[in-house]
């Protein structure tokens, strides 16, 4: 038998070169950093998830005394994952979001869906919610109170609070302006 070795690189799905150092720190910094993030905030919300099930949670402490009827989670870092710690709180008439820059339409879909009996939810300062989030919440007959902010000064957005008071006459929707401090860089 022969020795040779077999050289043939039309196989090779990778390149065989080394990467040059300044095409790493060019092209994945970004990318690595926002993996670091994202990794941290998952750290972060496990952890806070442990201790609160180790020392008890405020939020069930503000479940007794208030009878499952109202929640402030005001600037609260709730994810659309962890929303599932305050659920089952069918009886939820009132709750504010206020200035929870993580709450977004897909968490509005998910709030609507496990909150049917909310009549009021201030959801303003939360810069992540659009007139998509808002259009689910005509699925909330009882919805008497909407305080939102109008971040991107949309005509679609003012239209959609517009189709909502017209589906549900109890429902005043407040739409807020930004403050200056709030804005999104542009």
């Amino acid at each position: 038998m022969d020795d040779t070795t077999y050289t043939d690189t039309s196989l090779v799905f990778f390149s065989t070169e080394v990467p040059q150092m300044h095409n790493f720190f060019t092209f994945h910094t970004k990318h690595w950093l926002e993996y670091l993030k994202k990794k941290y905030i998952t750290y972060a919300q496990n952890r806070m998830y442990k201790e609160n099930l180790k020392l008890g949670s405020d939020l069930a402490s503000a479940k007794c005394v208030l009878k499952r009827e109202a929640i402030d989670l005001k600037g609260f870092p709730i994810q659309f994952e962890t929303i599932d710690t305050i659920c089952n709180l069918f009886q939820l008439r009132w709750m504010s979001l206020r200035g929870c820059k993580t709450i977004n339409d897909w968490a509005m879909d998910k709030i609507v869906a496990e909150f049917p009996a909310l009549e009021y939810l201030d959801v303003s300062e939360c810069i992540n919610v659009t007139e998509r989030g808002l259009e689910a919440l005509y699925k909330l007959p009882n919805l008497k109170k909407l305080i939102i902010t109008n971040f991107y000064h949309t005509a679609a957005f003012e239209l959609t609070c517009v189709m909502l008071e017209d589906i549900n006459s109890y429902l005043k929707c407040e739409i807020r302006e930004p403050e200056k401090k709030l804005l999104p860089d542009e």
